[in-house]
């Protein structure tokens, strides 16, 4: 078990929330606020890039579409 109750989703932790903040650097341009990186590694979790992008390319669109991967 994760130690996460049902009251509390995986995907509203501060943590979650903070991995796909993003900051607006320019018109459809974005940088990572926080990017963790596991202690004794030499690099990032791939899987919080991936979702600052998708994140990322969501914003640039209007209207009925979404971003879908």
């Amino acid at each position: 078990m994760s130690g996460i109750s049902a009251a509390e989703d995986a995907n509203t932790t501060p943590f979650n929330e903070r991995a796909l903040e993003l900051e607006e650097t320019g018109p459809d341009t974005y940088m990572s606020v926080d990017l963790w990186q596991p202690s004794g590694n030499r690099g990032v979790f791939g899987g919080q890039v991936i979702g600052q992008a998708l994140s990322a390319a969501g914003k640039t669109i209007n209207g009925p579409f979404r971003c879908n991967s």
